[in-house]
C-alpha cells in the first residue's frame, strides 16, 4: 500500500476508535490502533511498528487523561517487538493473530492498571503528608 492509503486507513482507525467507545460496554473492547499497529509491523518489520506505534500512541496520550507517555512507550515497543519477531509469527494462522492480539491487549491493559495504581498511591500518600503537615501546624498554633 502507498503511504496515503497508510494514513487514510490510520485516519479511519483513529475515527472509530473514539467513535465507537460507546457502543462497547462492559468488557468488551477493541483496541483498533493496535490491531492496525501490529498489522504495519507485520508488513513492513520493526521499524515502522515502532513509528506506528510512538504515532498512535501520542495520539492516545493527548486524547486521555491518563498517565501520558505510557501510550507511546507501550505502543511503540508492542510495534518494535512484533516487527522484530514477524518471520517467527505463523502468517497463515488466524486463531494465532487472535491469541496473539489478545495477549498484548490484555498485557497492556495490565500495565495501565498497574500505572494507575502507582498514581493513586503516590496521590494518597501525598495527601496523608499533607493533612498530617495540617494537623502539625494546627497543634502548634493553638
Amino acid at each position: 500500500m502507498r503511504m496515503w492509503s497508510w494514513l487514510g486507513t490510520a485516519f479511519v482507525v483513529v475515527l472509530l476508535q473514539t467513535t465507537s467507545i460507546g457502543f462497547f460496554r462492559g468488557s468488551l473492547y477493541f483496541d483498533l490502533p493496535l490491531i492496525f499497529i501490529y498489522a504495519l509491523a507485520l508488513f513492513y518489520g520493526p521499524r515502522m511498528g515502532l513509528m506506528a506505534g510512538v504515532a498512535f500512541g501520542l495520539l492516545q496520550d493527548l486524547s486521555s487523561p491518563s498517565v501520558f507517555g505510557f501510550c507511546i512507550l507501550t505502543r511503540g515497543a508492542a510495534g518494535y517487538l512484533v516487527g522484530r519477531v514477524k518471520e517467527m509469527i505463523f502468517k497463515n494462522n488466524g486463531a494465532y493473530h487472535v491469541l496473539l492480539m489478545g495477549s498484548l491487549s490484555l498485557g497492556l491493559r495490565l500495565l495501565l492498571l498497574l500505572a494507575h495504581c502507582e498514581e493513586i498511591l503516590r496521590v494518597h500518600t501525598a495527601s496523608r503528608v499533607h493533612r498530617h503537615a495540617h494537623a502539625h501546624e494546627a497543634g502548634h498554633g493553638a
